[in-house]
């Protein structure tokens, strides 16, 4: 989708056509809209492609207003959802099923879901959580995270975007995040920027 290894300018087509395997990519937005903007065209081209597709949602954005986001570009959303291709959680029972944030139990989990996935046939799995809910009291753990998925991905057929909603970051953070991705998409401008981590040090 977004991904190059230098700085540039992304096109709209680019982001949906350009996704390579083993990527986990931050997205830092400051809206519904830049949110969507990215999102939709990512799950859509996702189902195209017979990935399985997870979805968490930020807090800002209830499961069914995404689920009517993306049936308004994927036409068909019912057939995947049937079809068992496409799940969308609220973030309290995906990430915090246990009543806390726990790193290693949701890395276990990942492991469980993946060979669950593959056997019913999805060529790779792709996915977008959002990590704005979990900035104050799970920060330690959830850095962690971020961390761990990279050595994930790396190794394994998965496409992860993490989004944060960059009006509630320090530049501390903002620094961490962009550190414990591949690469960065921020708006500026009006077009969308793709970041290294060593532009993020810069």
């Amino acid at each position: 989708m977004f991904i190059t290894h230098y700085n540039s300018i992304i096109k709209e087509n680019d982001i949906v056509e350009h996704t390579p395997s083993n990527k986990h990519t931050c997205l830092f937005y400051s809206s519904k809209d830049e949110l969507l903007d990215i999102l939709v065209p990512y799950f859509k081209a996702g189902l195209e492609n017979n990935e399985f597709c997870i979805w968490v949602p930020p807090e800002s954005l209830k499961v069914e207003e995404a689920r009517l986001a993306l049936s308004e570009s994927v036409k068909n959303l019912n057939y995947y959802i049937e079809k068992g291709q496409i799940e969308i959680y609220d973030y309290r029972d995906y990430y915090l099923k246990s009543g806390v944030f726990l790193a290693f139990e949701m890395l276990d989990n990942w492991g469980k879901k993946e060979q669950e996935i593959l056997r019913k046939g999805f060529d790779k799995i792709r996915v977008a959580g959002d990590g704005s809910w979990g900035l104050e009291g799970s920060w330690v753990n959830l850095i962690y995270y971020e961390e761990a998925v990279n050595s994930i991905i790396a190794v394994h057929p998965i496409i992860s975007i993490c989004s944060y909603n960059i009006a509630r970051l320090s530049v501390d953070k903002i620094m961490a995040i962009g550190a414990n991705h591949q690469s960065s998409l921020v708006k500026r401008m009006g077009s969308w920027d793709s970041l290294s981590p060593a532009e993020f040090k810069k």
